[in-house]
């Protein structure tokens, strides 16, 4: 990873995230864990926001069966680090690097 691990990832209770592999993973790299309370998708309400930009910004730039989608996600990472964003009035580029 770029700027390291993470010191801790929120997930839904998904299978692929409570499984034991994922728990020994995050134990032995040192990330705590948090679970998202079940069946309540607000908690996840960041996340399932940011997914629903990236996808609405990948179907733009994809072809119309989507297959290229991966062909395009430098292109949508790049445009959506160097927007300005409604939280924090900031582009996050300049968040992380301060210029």
């Amino acid at each position: 990873l770029k700027y390291g691990t993470p010191k801790c990832i929120l997930t839904d209770n998904g299978t692929h995230f409570t499984a034991a592999m994922m728990t020994e993973l995050f134990k032995k790299i040192g990330i705590t864990h948090l679970y998202s309370t079940p069946y309540h998708p607000m908690t996840n309400g960041q996340i399932e926001r940011f997914n629903a930009t990236m996808d609405a910004k990948i179907a733009t730039l994809s072809n119309d069966k989507r297959t290229d989608w991966d062909e395009q996600l430098p292109f949508v990472t790049f445009n959506y680090n160097t927007s300005i964003h409604t939280t924090t009035g900031q582009i996050p580029f300049e968040l992380i690097y301060g210029r």
